[in-house]
Protein backbone atom coordinates (compact mmCIF):
# COMPACT_ATOMS: atom_id res chain seq x y z
CA UNK A 1 0.00 0.00 0.00
CA UNK A 2 1.30 3.44 -0.92
CA UNK A 3 1.68 5.97 1.84
CA UNK A 4 0.47 9.53 1.21
CA UNK A 5 3.08 12.22 0.63
CA UNK A 6 3.20 15.96 1.24
CA UNK A 7 1.64 16.72 -2.17
CA UNK A 8 -1.37 14.56 -1.26
CA UNK A 9 -1.80 16.43 2.03
CA UNK A 10 -1.48 19.82 0.30
CA UNK A 11 -4.28 18.86 -2.12
CA UNK A 12 -6.48 17.87 0.81
CA UNK A 13 -5.96 21.04 2.89
CA UNK A 14 -6.65 23.27 -0.13
CA UNK A 15 -9.60 21.32 -1.56
CA UNK A 16 -12.79 23.43 -1.45
CA UNK A 17 -14.80 20.55 0.04
CA UNK A 18 -12.45 20.52 3.05
CA UNK A 19 -12.51 24.24 3.89
CA UNK A 20 -14.97 26.83 5.19
CA UNK A 21 -14.68 30.56 4.59
CA UNK A 22 -13.77 32.47 7.76
CA UNK A 23 -13.97 35.86 6.11
CA UNK A 24 -11.36 38.55 6.31
CA UNK A 25 -9.30 38.40 9.48
CA UNK A 26 -7.10 41.40 9.02
CA UNK A 27 -5.55 41.98 5.61
CA UNK A 28 -5.83 38.30 4.61
CA UNK A 29 -8.87 36.15 3.88
CA UNK A 30 -8.68 32.80 5.67
CA UNK A 31 -10.41 29.47 5.33
CA UNK A 32 -10.88 27.02 8.19
CA UNK A 33 -9.74 23.51 7.29
CA UNK A 34 -11.97 20.61 8.29
CA UNK A 35 -9.21 18.65 9.99
CA UNK A 36 -11.35 15.54 10.54
CA UNK A 37 -11.89 15.11 6.80
CA UNK A 38 -8.24 15.68 5.97
CA UNK A 39 -6.98 13.27 8.64
CA UNK A 40 -9.54 10.62 7.66
CA UNK A 41 -8.51 10.85 3.99
CA UNK A 42 -4.81 10.56 4.85
CA UNK A 43 -5.50 7.57 7.09
CA UNK A 44 -7.53 5.92 4.31
CA UNK A 45 -4.54 6.43 2.01
CA UNK A 46 -2.34 4.42 4.39
CA UNK A 47 -0.88 6.91 6.86
CA UNK A 48 -0.80 6.13 10.56
CA UNK A 49 -2.54 8.45 13.00
CA UNK A 50 0.59 10.42 13.97
CA UNK A 51 1.93 10.40 10.40
CA UNK A 52 -1.36 11.80 9.06
CA UNK A 53 -1.27 14.63 11.61
CA UNK A 54 2.37 15.49 10.81
CA UNK A 55 1.70 15.42 7.05
CA UNK A 56 -1.30 17.71 7.46
CA UNK A 57 0.66 20.20 9.58
CA UNK A 58 3.48 20.20 7.03
CA UNK A 59 0.93 20.83 4.26
CA UNK A 60 -0.53 23.78 6.17
CA UNK A 61 2.95 25.29 6.49
CA UNK A 62 3.66 24.63 2.80
CA UNK A 63 0.68 26.73 1.68
CA UNK A 64 1.18 29.50 4.24
CA UNK A 65 -1.51 28.33 6.66
CA UNK A 66 -1.24 27.27 10.25
CA UNK A 67 -2.71 25.61 13.30
CA UNK A 68 -3.80 27.28 16.49
CA UNK A 69 -4.34 25.50 19.77
CA UNK A 70 -6.74 26.83 22.37
CA UNK A 71 -7.72 25.35 25.69
CA UNK A 72 -11.12 25.46 27.27
CA UNK A 73 -12.24 24.51 30.73
CA UNK A 74 -14.31 21.37 30.94
CA UNK A 75 -17.90 22.55 31.07
CA UNK A 76 -19.50 19.42 32.46
CA UNK A 77 -19.70 18.57 36.10
CA UNK A 78 -17.16 15.91 36.97
CA UNK A 79 -15.05 16.52 33.87
CA UNK A 80 -11.30 16.58 34.38
CA UNK A 81 -8.87 19.27 33.36
CA UNK A 82 -8.78 21.41 30.28
CA UNK A 83 -9.65 20.40 26.75
CA UNK A 84 -7.35 21.33 23.86
CA UNK A 85 -8.91 22.44 20.60
CA UNK A 86 -6.75 22.59 17.48
CA UNK A 87 -8.00 24.71 14.57
CA UNK A 88 -6.38 24.73 11.17
CA UNK A 89 -6.51 27.49 8.56
CA UNK A 90 -5.20 28.28 5.08
CA UNK A 91 -5.01 31.63 3.25
CA UNK A 92 -7.70 32.31 0.65
CA UNK A 93 -5.28 32.28 -2.27
CA UNK A 94 -4.27 28.69 -1.46
CA UNK A 95 -7.81 27.36 -2.07
CA UNK A 96 -8.55 26.58 -5.71
CA UNK A 97 -12.22 26.84 -6.61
Amino acid sequence: MDVPELDDAVKLVTEPANVTRLGATGPQERFAVRSNRVLRALREQGAGKAEAHELALAALAEVGGGAEIATSRAAQRGARGDREIESWWVPGEAVHF
